[in-house]
């Protein structure tokens, strides 16, 4: 999954400093992108927290769990490689839409940590059974 975020960023960053024509390759709203980015934070922020009670009880492979700087690591890299596939998407909608709207992206991305950031943060409100 890391390395399909990878791509998309790379995809991103193709469009913006080579030039690559993506504009207009999809037709998109401002409604579907932060449709995108809330599902896709809500599900992600879930999986982070299921991901990191499984690194909290070492059941990964290994008898110990992982240490916390590691852990603290891979959320922060779960937290931020997502954001580059609203990115990728805002850069194949149409241009007109991109110059009308031009932080329309950013805020897909806030939209994304703010949904991500709800499971994570309310983990230890409410604990498995």
């Amino acid at each position: 999954m890391l390395l399909f975020f990878l791509i998309c960023w790379l995809g991103f960053w193709a469009n913006v400093l080579a030039g690559y024509p993506l504009a207009g390759t999809i037709r998109l709203n401002l409604f579907p992108l932060y449709g995108l980015a809330a599902g896709g934070g809500w599900l992600l922020g879930n999986l982070e927290v299921h991901r990191q009670r499984r690194f909290q009880r070492g059941s990964f492979g290994a008898s110990d769990p992982l240490p916390r700087a590691t852990r603290r690591r891979l959320f922060f890299l779960n937290l931020l490689a997502p954001a580059g596939v609203l990115f990728l998407v805002w850069s194949l909608a149409p241009r007109t839409l991109r110059v009308a709207f031009p932080m329309a992206s950013t805020y897909a991305a806030a939209i994304l940590v703010l949904f991500f950031l709800v499971p994570v943060s309310l983990r230890r409100v409410f604990p498995p059974k």
